[in-house]
């Protein structure tokens, strides 16, 4: 138990929108069984920070585990 803090760029071939990106990391993280909360609810947080071009997405997750806390993610920022 306790807290992590991950950082990782993905590169966004595609030029996906805000909007895209946002919704198939969301469907991502559903399909590993994953439910949204508020981020004091969640066992995970993360943000998404784009570069003005788009060509770059930073992701940055925080977890946090306890034995009291379900399957869900929210989002950080």
């Amino acid at each position: 138990m306790g807290r992590s803090l991950n950082v990782d760029h993905i590169f966004n071939a595609e030029k996906l929108t805000k909007a895209q990106f946002k919704k198939r990391f969301t469907d991502m993280m559903k399909a590993k069984g994953y439910t949204s909360a508020k981020a004091d609810d969640a066992e995970l947080c993360y943000a998404l920070v784009f570069s003005a071009d788009r060509k770059w997405a930073r992701h940055t997750q925080r977890s946090r585990r306890t034995r009291n806390k379900s399957r869900r993610a929210g989002a950080w920022r």
